[in-house]
C-alpha cells in the first residue's frame, strides 16, 4: 500500500532552539494556503484539533 501526503499549508515559528519552548506562550502559528481554506469552514466551532506535521526543515 502507498500513502501520499500532499501539504495544506506551513507551521511557522519564532523558536529557533527547542531549548527556547518555554520562554514563549505562542511557539507556533499554522498557515494554510489561500485556495484550501474553504475547506476548514466551520473549524472555529471546536476548541481542539489535531494537526500531523511532517518536519521539513527549521530555518
Amino acid at each position: 500500500m502507498r500513502i501520499i501526503v500532499y501539504p495544506i499549508g506551513r507551521v511557522k515559528s519564532i523558536l529557533t532552539d527547542i531549548e527556547q519552548k518555554d520562554l514563549i506562550d505562542d511557539n507556533a502559528v499554522i498557515e494554510i494556503d489561500k485556495d484550501l481554506k474553504e475547506g476548514l469552514s466551520g473549524l472555529e466551532g471546536f476548541s481542539h484539533i489535531i494537526v500531523i506535521f511532517y518536519m521539513q526543515a527549521i530555518k
